[in-house]
């Protein structure tokens, strides 16, 4: 894990969200759409893999995600070239993409003992606040296992 971590803070690196989902997330439709992330608590430099990963993963349904993940990856890739990105090959962001995905596995199990004390205390109903962040943290591990088993299940 270590080795793995420290790849993603060699160069090629930019700044970093860090949580990188559909709730820190704003979509304007006026004048033409655009997008802002928010909520940049955990910002820090590193590879742009690890919050694409952690959008896409973390955040689209599987069926979504596997229809349009290899089109915004060409695209990623197609507009940092575009924008003056250079020595980054689509196989580089490609690799550097599977390894994000597993990384975002750890995120979840990090904050796993908060959901153990939240059990013990019957504090999990359905319904409650820490319920409900309990079943969108379970959603989002069910969509970045099941990323994990499409990039590395043939493995």
């Amino acid at each position: 894990l270590l080795e793995l971590l420290e790849s993603f803070a060699a160069e090629p690196t930019t700044v970093l969200h860090g949580d990188c989902r559909i709730s820190n997330a704003h979509f304007c439709k006026a004048g033409g759409g655009g997008a802002a992330l928010l909520d940049f608590e955990f910002a820090s430099r590193g590879r742009a893999a690890l919050d694409i990963a952690s959008f896409l993963c973390g955040s689209l349904r599987c069926d979504l995600r596997r229809q349009i993940e290899m089109d915004l990856l060409i695209e990623y890739h197609a507009t940092i070239c575009r924008r003056g990105v250079t020595g980054y090959a689509f196989d580089d962001l490609l690799h550097d993409y599977r390894q994000a995905v597993l990384l975002c596995l750890v995120l979840p199990a990090c904050s796993a003992p908060e959901w153990v004390d939240l059990a013990n205390e019957g504090g999990l109903l359905r319904g409650s606040p820490a319920g409900a962040r309990f079943e969108l943290a379970c959603a989002i591990v069910h969509r970045i296992t099941t990323a994990v088993a499409d990039f590395h299940g043939e493995e």
